[in-house]
């Protein structure tokens, strides 16, 4: 007998017997088929901008510098150049955690997915 003789015969079955088929396959081969697809998540990536500066300019430079790792010359651009994008790729707990931190210091940012 042919795959495709085989695959005809499948065809020609109503549900209950295509089921109690699968079944056998499934307990014969040790299969799993459920669909995982819906099991993996998709993580938004999300980038944090700077819109306008707190009252403690030098606070700020300090922070930028602590999370992008630039020098104070870069770091100084940056607030000199507002609004900008501060980082990008961050996960949604990094990103809320750098806006909480650039809040306290009276900044106005704002998160991109």
């Amino acid at each position: 007998m042919s795959v495709k003789e085989i695959f005809d015969s499948i065809c020609k079955l109503n549900i209950l017997e295509i089921f109690e088929l699968l079944n056998k396959f499934k307990k014969k081969f040790n299969l799993n088929l459920t669909d995982n697809s819906k099991k993996k998540k998709v993580e938004k990536k999300f980038s944090i901008s700077i819109k306008s500066l707190g009252n403690s300019k030098i606070m700020i430079i300090k922070l930028i510098r602590d999370i992008t790792k630039l020098d104070l010359i870069n770091s100084k651009k940056i607030i000199d150049n507002l609004p900008c994008n501060l980082k990008n790729n961050l996960n949604k707990n990094e990103a809320l955690e750098i806006k909480k931190k650039f809040e306290k210091l009276g900044c106005v940012v704002e998160l991109d997915d």
